[in-house]
């Protein structure tokens, strides 16, 4: 499937399933337990459990999965041998990716130690490293953190981008694209122009990993496209002298 006709799938997804995906109540809690958990960062692949014990015990939103995450082998990058380990919650990843593989049912039970056994689930991804800030949004649907984990911008110049603004349509419509493109042009040390293509490189892992997993969130998908937008003018400040 090629890219366009991948996100007119995804965007088509979300028209038809956005009304019947029920919020979750507790969105920024689930996230701030989910990072407190002693979960190491990754882990070889030889070295990968079936299962892994999990310190639950003072987790108010436990996880159900641990995701093993590797990126997809190509031509340039042969098969990961480190899978990057991130706990999750089977309702995320339901209510959002309407590619990914019904995961085995989890319902870990708390033991006397406070640790419980979670799954592990290797899942492969087109960029492995661009996968956290994606589950993140997807846990906590806060535009601002997710358009910051995309551009090195203050929080402050994103105040507007919350879920409940004054435009529903478009929570991003007040977030200025001209004032973050002259602050990326002008912030940026050394290589100005190299530092910008490497933005590129994320919001694309980003946009590739979000299209292989069938996101479906429209302001997800507004939020990658503004932050394309804001990087490619600031580019275009640097090539052109303006700054």
């Amino acid at each position: 499937m090629s890219a366009e006709a991948c996100t007119r799938a995804v965007t088509s997804t979300c028209f038809a399933t956005s009304a019947q995906t029920a919020p979750n109540p507790y969105p920024d809690r689930m996230l701030a337990s989910l990072s407190s958990l002693n979960v190491p960062p990754s882990i070889p692949r030889s070295r990968l459990p079936s299962a892994m014990d999990v310190h639950v015990a003072h987790s108010s939103s436990p996880p159900s999965h641990v995701l093993a995450i590797f990126t997809s082998p190509n031509s340039k990058h042969p098969a990961s041998d480190t899978a990057l380990l991130l706990p999750t919650h089977h309702i995320v990843l339901a209510a959002n990716c309407s590619l990914l593989p019904r995961l085995p049912i989890s319902r870990p039970q708390a033991r006397a130690n406070g640790t419980a056994a979670l799954p592990v689930i290797p899942l492969t991804v087109p960029t492995a490293e661009a996968f956290a800030p994606l589950h993140a949004f997807l846990v906590s649907h806060r535009l601002d953190r997710f358009v910051c984990a995309l551009l090195p911008v203050p929080p402050a110049m994103l105040s507007s981008a919350r879920p409940g603004g004054s435009s529903p349509a478009n929570p991003l419509s007040h977030v200025s694209k001209p004032q973050l493109a002259t602050y990326l042009a002008t912030a940026s040390k050394g290589d100005r122009m190299s530092a910008l293509m490497g933005l590129t490189r994320t919001v694309s892992a980003v946009w590739r990993n979000a299209c292989a997993l069938g996101v479906f969130d429209r302001d997800m998908w507004a939020a990658l496209d503004l932050a394309w937008e804001v990087i490619l003018g600031a580019m275009n400040m640097v090539a052109t002298g303006q700054v």
